[in-house]
């Protein structure tokens, strides 16, 4: 492939993953109190019921 062309396919996907990255922090700034909530009933209940290995 040209080097040229895999250079601007590199910034493209670059750009893409940086717009994925700015929209979940938007959507996570709308709903951030309810996922802090969920994350953290799964992680205590989660990480709580795993069995000790002592």
């Amino acid at each position: 492939m040209d080097t040229a062309l895999e250079r601007k396919l590199d910034i493209i996907i670059a750009l893409l993953f940086l717009l994925l990255l700015i929209e979940s922090y938007r959507v996570a700034g709308y709903f951030g109190a309810t996922l802090v909530i969920i994350l953290g009933v799964v992680f205590t209940y989660g990480v709580g019921s795993e069995p000790s290995s002592s």
